[in-house]
């Protein structure tokens, strides 16, 4: 049964708005949904059965701005752990219309505070909506906007 994130039954409520860009993560016996509303900032939910939601808090986990590659959008695509670190790939746009899209990266300890890289972004070109694959070998770095690329470590 698909849920809508308005229908969480939440212990700190969220503003209203569209809700988009899910990135799920389960850890133990719980479930983390991290989610992006209007595109300005992310938030995290969690849940124990998939069926009631609970916001972790009112602020957002991660916001736009105030650099100037994400200032107008951020949204999470995928989360990764890696050596006791938690790594969330996003892309994020520097412009009002979002003409233009990079991927980036931001490291936590614990899902709930997060501290962007200082060499973001990794990718711009337009590049967005990127997560890291594991080929067996080495990681591989794909984005689907606006088709789909691959990149591969520098040698």
């Amino acid at each position: 049964m698909v849920r809508s994130i308005s229908a969480f039954e939440t212990a700190h409520p969220s503003p209203g708005g569209p809700y988009g860009t899910p990135t799920v993560w389960k850890e133990k016996e719980t479930w983390y949904l991290f989610y992006e509303r209007n595109d300005a900032a992310i938030w995290l939910a969690t849940s124990k059965d998939l069926k009631t939601w609970t916001n972790v808090q009112d602020e957002p986990v991660l916001n736009a701005g105030p650099e100037k590659y994400d200032a107008f959008a951020v949204a999470f695509n995928k989360v990764i752990r890696h050596k006791g670190l938690y790594y969330a790939y996003y892309h994020a746009s520097a412009f009002r219309d979002w003409r233009e899209w990079t991927m980036n990266v931001a490291v936590s300890s614990d899902l709930v505070h997060w501290k962007k890289y200082e060499g973001n972004p990794i990718i711009g070109n337009d590049s967005s909506s990127g997560f890291p694959v594991f080929d067996g070998k080495q990681y591989r770095f794909y984005t689907m906007h606006p088709e789909v690329r691959v990149y591969f470590p520098e040698k």
